[in-house]
């Protein structure tokens, strides 16, 4: 019970930050995707070190790729890639709807004016 209580402190703590960081970039829809996303990602997930316990992403990266010598670091980088580009995915995604739909308005709107 102790340990649920204290991820739920971490998470309340994690989303608040990240809450913190996308405040002033709010208007920049993307930016803020992506800030949101990598913060998700590297603070939100959970990833087991020890066979019962667990810390956010970024902590056992930063532990795995700095401080012990022979770990195996291959499956905390896979999950970061793959969450990267996920992050990376969606946020090209947006920007490519985004500017689409811009010349699609013009165009629709130059077409109207014939």
């Amino acid at each position: 019970m102790e340990y649920f209580f204290t991820w739920f402190l971490y998470y309340v703590a994690a989303i608040s930050l990240i809450a913190l960081f996308v405040y002033p970039i709010r208007r920049h829809r993307i930016l803020a995707t992506f800030v949101v996303g990598m913060g998700i990602v590297l603070c939100l997930i959970p990833w087991p070190f020890e066979p019962s316990q667990s810390a956010p992403l970024f902590v056992v990266m930063a532990f795995q790729l700095l401080l012990e010598r022979d770990a195996d670091i291959a499956d905390v980088m896979t999950m970061f890639v793959m969450g990267t580009g996920a992050v990376i995915l969606v946020c090209t995604a947006m920007f490519v709807y985004a500017k689409f739909s811009a010349i699609w308005s013009s165009v629709r709107e130059r077409l109207s004016k014939r």
